[in-house]
Order: structure tokens, then sequence, then C-alpha cells
């Protein structure tokens, strides 16, 4: 996933590793603005459900920080 604003990037990493992710900082490309986010979910059960877990998260993360510019990537 992908964060634009590198300010909140502890606070969305705190976020994540609450919901029981494990979740660190990388690098996006560099035509990318943000920071890359590789999280994973040791519980799920397999990738589909790790994904659909995640874009839940994103879409708390987005109603408490509107305008956050952050987003799934592939």
């Amino acid at each position: 996933m992908r964060l634009s604003d590198p300010s909140l990037s502890e606070e969305f990493l705190g976020f994540l590793r609450r919901a029981d992710c494990i979740a660190d900082v990388g690098q996006v490309a560099a035509h990318a603005e943000g920071i890359a986010v590789q999280v994973d979910l040791p519980k799920a059960y397999d990738e589909e459900q790790a994904r659909m877990e995640v874009a839940l998260y994103l879409r708390v993360w987005e109603a408490m920080h509107p305008g956050s510019g952050a987003e799934l990537l592939d």
C-alpha cells in the first residue's frame, strides 16, 4: 500500500500493527509520491482474505484521516 503523506507514516504503521498486521516502511518507485508500506497478515487464511482485510483497514484509516492519500497497490 502507499501513503502519500510521509509525516503520517509512524501513525499509520501503529494503526496497522494494532490490527495485528506486520507493517514496515518501504520505498515507492521514483515517479510516485509518498511511501510504500509492506503489510502482512499472518492470521489470514490466504492472500485473498489478507487483501480484503487490508482494504478494510485502509478504508477505516481514510475515514479517520480524510485526504490522507492512502491506496492499495498490487
